[in-house]
């Protein structure tokens, strides 16, 4: 009888250690199910649309900005359709501003955003030049700036390497 309970109680140990590599098991099925089940797939979709549109919107970005290195500024006629005020109403505009002074030079830019007239007004008894900038929408002078010789050669220098 002995024999039988040793039996019984070595069936009994091999059912438990059964149970534990069961549980064991189940266990480990869950984890496997629990990390795949993080993302769903509507989570996946989610994730692959917004990567799709960063990219999307970072090639559009790309191409406005290679398109302005391509087709450069707008031209002097350009800016001028876009004008409101005339070169001529721009010129009295600023030579008021200069008493007795000379319009060297003028052009239209845009610059900092704003469409303005820009002239170099020279002065009989000084060297110096008047920059007066006029806006080209209302007429009104954006700004009067006097530049030395010195200015004027800097000046000069950074417009030659902007062209190259």
């Amino acid at each position: 009888m002995s024999g039988l309970v040793a039996s019984s109680a070595q069936n009994v140990q091999l059912r438990e250690q059964r149970l534990e590599v069961e549980w064991d098991l189940a266990s480990e099925k869950d984890l496997v199910r629990d990390q795949t089940e993080r993302f769903s797939l509507t989570d996946v979709e989610w994730c692959m649309k917004r990567i799709k549109n960063l990219v999307g919107s970072f090639a559009f970005i790309a191409a406005l900005s290679l398109s302005r290195l391509v087709f450069g500024a707008p031209s002097e006629a350009e800016l001028i359709k876009e004008a409101k005020i005339s070169k001529g109403q721009a010129e009295k505009t600023a030579i008021n501003k200069v008493p007795h002074g000379v319009i060297k030079s003028g052009e239209i830019e845009r610059e900092h955003g704003r469409l303005i007239w820009s002239f170099d007004i020279s002065t009989p008894q000084s060297s110096n030049i008047t920059e007066v900038q006029v806006d080209a929408m209302s007429g009104k002078i954006v700004s009067t700036q006097v530049e030395t010789v010195r200015d004027q050669a800097k000046e000069s220098a950074a417009e030659k390497t902007e062209k190259k």
